[in-house]
């Protein structure tokens, strides 16, 4: 990719990017603009920062603690299922923060929600320093797959947490609805009324 940049007839910061395969308002994170030449160049919606000292001083103003909205640790949480459900809702609300505690925390307890959280890391990492906002719906289907071969019973805790902390946004709830149209497991019988009223609220 380095070599089709380099031999390319153009010079145009947008174009370059696209080129790259990349979109070019996040493809030049990272970048010192005083090190390019920018004179008549459409810089317009481009994102630069002199380097990545201005996130981390930003995250290090987090601490773990900010994490659960009511106050609680994610290490106090029993179960793994609602501890990775929780991340993502610190995601979808606060990307910088969640970026922030993803650095900071490990999970030992469970290699599902180890590898969740691992697959959380890396679409921040996207997020940050490549192309698109965060797709929410691909990031439930991408945790849901960690957990495709766990017991039932875990596998319909991380849905029935999906349902409580996420369907407040509207393209994740009706991805929830027809998931939920499908399911017929019997893990599903403790949580099934509560994922009923909610799934048919109105999203805010």
């Amino acid at each position: 990719m380095v070599l089709v940049l380099l031999q390319s007839d153009t010079a145009d910061l947008k174009e370059l990017a696209r080129i790259a395969n990349r979109d070019p308002r996040y493809f030049y994170r990272g970048i010192d603009p005083s090190n390019l030449e920018l004179s008549g160049q459409d810089i317009e919606g481009i994102e630069f920062s002199a380097d990545d000292s201005e996130l981390k001083q930003e995250m290090s103003r987090f601490s773990i603690e900010d994490v659960l909205e009511k106050g609680k640790k994610i290490g106090q949480i029993k179960r793994s299922e609602e501890r990775v459900v929780l991340l993502m809702l610190l995601i979808f609300e606060n990307p910088k923060l969640a970026h922030a505690v993803l650095s900071s925390i490990s999970e030992k307890r469970s290699k599902s929600a180890a590898a969740a959280i691992a697959e959380l890391r890396l679409q921040m990492q996207k997020h940050y320093y490549e192309t698109e906002p965060i797709d929410r719906v691909l990031l439930v289907r991408a945790v849901r797959r960690h957990y495709a071969h766990t017991f039932p019973d875990s596998r319909a805790a991380l849905f029935y947490y999906f349902v409580m902390y996420l369907s407040e946004f509207s393209d994740v709830k009706d991805y929830l609805r027809k998931s939920w149209a499908k399911s017929h497991s019997y893990a599903f019988d403790r949580y099934q009324e509560e994922i009923n009223v909610r799934l048919h609220q109105s999203v805010r």
